[in-house]
């Protein structure tokens, strides 16, 4: 997309990020939702349901978009189905190609590139999207900590991050309030849950991604440049 087209001038980002860095996660999605409506969806992994139910409770109807890449846990499809019935999601599952690349043949860059990437960006296109809610936080991870609140993604479409501020325990403190639909593999150590050939559990306490795409260079599939 280029820069004449830019869903966000950097103006508004800049002055955006400095009103909302303190602000609720509630006033962060209303921010989102007023600027664009049903041109917005939210996407989740379903390692929890915390981002779903959080922008849920202000935009019941939004689309709740996953990457199914072939690859997941059944725990991860399982929950998928629960949170759609508990919720009463409007999801929208997307697709790769069929015959995409797999991991073992053509490396993780690859795989990622075309089982998530490529999908993500052709379903958002296809549905006339302009923005998405990522559950990115600073907590994450190291590479996640400087993430704003809202920014641009590679496709220059706005990325809004409404729980970027949360703690770990913040976000286990909510499931719990709640009750919230989460993944099981959570209980067995594993902190982000990607697809099974590139996650483990989690190798260290400080860092929830430590367990993916272990002894390789890849810390990010890439919907997150």
């Amino acid at each position: 997309m280029p820069d004449t087209e830019l869903l966000i001038q950097p103006s508004e980002l800049k002055r955006a990020n400095q009103e909302l860095r303190a602000a609720s996660t509630a006033s962060i999605i209303e921010w989102a939702a007023d600027r664009y409506g049903d041109q917005l969806c939210v996407a989740t992994s379903f390692t929890d349901t915390v981002l779903v139910h959080a922008v849920t409770q202000v935009m019941p109807d939004i689309p709740v978009v996953f990457l199914h890449t072939g690859l997941h846990f059944p725990e991860t499809l399982e929950t998928m189905k629960k949170a759609q019935a508990a919720y009463a999601l409007n999801l929208k599952v997307i697709h790769p190609e069929p015959n995409v690349a797999d991991l073992w043949t053509s490396g993780v860059e690859s795989c990622c590139e075309a089982r998530k990437v490529l999908p993500l960006e052709r379903g958002l296109r296809e549905a006339g999207f302009k923005a998405w809610f990522s559950g990115v936080r600073w907590d994450d991870s190291p590479e996640r900590a400087n993430s704003p609140v809202v920014g641009l993604d590679s496709r220059d479409m706005v990325k809004v991050n409404p729980i970027v501020s949360w703690t770990n325990d913040e976000v286990d403190t909510y499931i719990e309030k709640h009750d919230l639909v989460s993944n099981p593999l959570l209980e067995q150590g594993y902190t982000s849950i990607g697809c099974w050939p590139c996650t483990m559990p989690a190798l260290t306490d400080d860092d929830a991604r430590s367990g993916r795409w272990v002894g390789a260079s890849h810390t990010e599939c890439g919907l997150h440049r």
